[in-house]
């Protein structure tokens, strides 16, 4: 095989190589942003003085954050429906929109732990709600330096 067809083959290539990069980075950056919108949700719930809210939400969050990311994504895409049926038109669903929805679940799980962990950290007596104080505070903590045991980051003042 000469080196021409080599060079020809990867030129051949370059666009489908190119294509699947560019959809792998949409996929990771919507299912950062997913996840940490729906995180925001359940790490609020886990503070919850409603016990079903609070329970359903710390059961999520300990389901998601402990199964393994290949488990939640065979699940996400093999039984989500593959088309969804809105006024009489059918829609596909598909299979890259099914697995972001996938990767966003172990997201969600984590940063929902950061918004608990932020919220839990505010002292009781500050005299306002925690809710006010903590979710600005998250804009400067970054999930390594809340994870690790200081938590320095993450308190008020």
């Amino acid at each position: 095989m000469s080196e021409t067809s080599i060079f020809a083959d990867v030129l051949r290539w370059l666009p489908f190589v190119l294509w699947g990069f560019g959809l792998n980075v949409l996929m990771s950056v919507l299912a950062i942003v997913l996840g940490t919108g729906a995180g925001v949700f359940l790490g609020l719930g886990q503070t919850s003085h409603i016990r079903l809210v609070g329970g359903v939400s710390r059961l999520a969050t300990q389901l998601f954050r402990n199964a393994p990311w290949l488990v939640l994504l065979f699940y996400c895409i093999f039984l989500m429906p593959y088309s969804i049926v809105i006024s009489g038109a059918t829609y596909n669903v598909p299979s890259w929109l099914r697995a972001t929805l996938g990767f966003s679940l172990p997201v969600a799980a984590n940063f929902s732990e950061i918004v608990r962990g932020a919220i839990e950290s505010i002292p009781k007596g500050s005299g306002r709600p925690p809710r006010r104080l903590a979710i600005p505070g998250l804009s400067r903590c970054s999930a390594s330096s809340c994870l690790s045991a200081s938590r320095a980051c993450c308190r008020p003042g």
